[in-house]
């Protein structure tokens, strides 16, 4: 019995953050068309727009790693993977906190480039 109620408790999780994800596409046009006829900037709609996007990435991405974390059987390949999957987070909000803080985008390109060198680091551990 609990494989069953198991498995109908990650179906729900998994369609419900596939409607969380589908309904927060959905509400960007229409929110960007509010923000445009509000006044507001194209550096700020681009700002927006890139947000959604970078949160929508990173939940994703968390999800994965989180799924990784709760299975985790195999410690010597999942931990590899787990880094190659953190580069999503650490790419994405990277990109949206340079889109809009410019002046210290190349300090946050800095520690994303360090992250960068450790995961392919760890991409090349994980295939030896």
């Amino acid at each position: 019995m609990a494989i069953v109620s198991s498995s109908i408790g990650h179906a729900f999780v998994k369609w419900t953050f596939r409607l969380a994800i589908f309904s927060a596409l959905l509400a960007i046009a229409p929110a960007c068309m509010e923000l445009s006829s509000r006044g507001f900037e194209r550096h700020v709609l681009a700002w927006f727009i890139a947000g959604v996007f970078a949160l929508l990435s990173t939940l994703l991405a968390v999800a994965q790693i989180l799924n990784h974390l709760l299975h985790y059987r195999q410690p010597a390949m999942q931990q590899h993977v787990i880094r190659i999957l953190w580069l999503v987070p650490v790419y994405s909000m990277n990109s949206w906190m340079a889109l809009r803080f410019r002046h210290v985008a190349m300090y946050m390109d800095l520690g994303r480039e360090l992250y960068e060198a450790f995961v392919i680091y760890s991409f090349v551990k994980y295939y030896t």
